[in-house]
């Protein structure tokens, strides 16, 4: 069965065009942010969208647990799996052999020319490592593949006119709220929290305490660029905790549309850029930041979609 997202997620891109500033759509429970309380029904302030850190909300770490896959075989797949996320360094089994083949062909298909020389790290690699963390985090290995291919093409040396970094151009705000997430902080992050997150860097690395999470923006970005796992955890994170603070906040659900409008809320919260444009994926002018969600989700639908094909002919396993 192909994935036919394109219609839901254009609604869902008027709803935000056609808001207020406000964004009141999306104040149906309370919300619990390091700087705004609001009840249910009242709108939520223009800070929801913008370029904060900690976010929090009393259903965070429920939705921090749960597998926020959209793809339903790769879903099965994560789910028949997900007690393996306690090993540390987990060791994949054979079955998620053709996912990552799959995202190992995408990679190379979407790459730099000069990326895998870049990197220093092999594709194939990389594809395996891409999977590994998206199982360990429980995010969508093809929105995470969507997104770095809008932000970086698979090169993360690349350093943005903003001085983003990385596979997913982490900015200063973005690394920030990583590290308010995991700072054990109450005033910035919910309990819990950071016991979750050091359990999937444990998971991917094989090493809780891998990273401490602390210091100065400007060295932390050198670290990232310097450790290309780094680079992947603070991705992981960041994605994890936007789209389950959309999820939260907005009390939706894991059907396949809110998934996706959660995943698509994001990406929004991720650039934050109101810039007018004249958008190429929306077809409308109105914020880059919707533009670049739209253009990411666009992205996802085609590699879902490839996917869902690959599956229905060439009968993939997916237990």
């Amino acid at each position: 069965m192909l994935l036919k997202l394109s219609g839901k997620f254009l609604l869902f891109t008027a709803l935000v065009l056609a808001g207020t500033q406000s964004y009141a759509q999306y104040a149906d429970i309370p919300i619990y942010h390091a700087d705004v309380q609001t009840q249910p029904g009242e709108p939520l302030p223009y800070t929801f969208f913008k370029h904060d850190s900690g976010y929090m909300h009393r259903n965070l770490v429920s939705s921090l647990r749960d597998m926020l896959v959209v793809n339903p075989n790769v879903s099965s797949l994560f789910h028949n799996h997900r007690t393996m996320q306690v090993q540390n360094n987990v060791a994949l089994p054979r079955v998620f052999q053709p996912l990552i083949n799959f995202s190992y062909r995408f990679m190379k298909a979407n790459s730099r020319r000069d990326a895998e020389a870049a990197n220093g790290v092999k594709h194939d690699h990389l594809s395996f490592q891409f999977v590994r963390a998206s199982f360990c985090f429980g995010n969508d290995p093809f929105m995470v593949l969507a997104k770095i291919k809008r932000e970086s093409a698979f090169n993360r040396t690349l350093v943005s006119s903003g001085q983003a970094v990385g596979f997913t151009q982490m900015t200063g705000p973005g690394i920030k709220e990583v590290q308010h997430q995991m700072s054990g902080n109450a005033d910035l992050a919910m309990p819990g929290v950071k016991e979750y997150f050091r359990r999937a860097v444990a998971c991917f690395t094989g090493n809780p305490a891998y990273h401490n999470f602390s210091g100065k923006t400007d060295d932390l970005k050198k670290a990232i660029r310097a450790d290309w796992k780094l680079d992947i955890i603070y991705g992981q994170i960041l994605l994890k905790v936007y789209t389950a603070y959309t999820i939260a906040a907005t009390n939706k659900t894991r059907s396949l549309e809110d998934l996706n409008a959660a995943y698509a809320g994001s990406f929004i919260m991720y650039n934050g850029d109101m810039t007018e444009v004249n958008g190429r994926c929306t077809g409308v002018k109105g914020p880059m930041k919707i533009e670049y969600s739209c253009d990411i989700m666009q992205n996802f639908e085609q590699i879902s979609n490839q996917w869902q094909f690959q599956v229905r002919t060439s009968r993939v396993n997916m237990t």
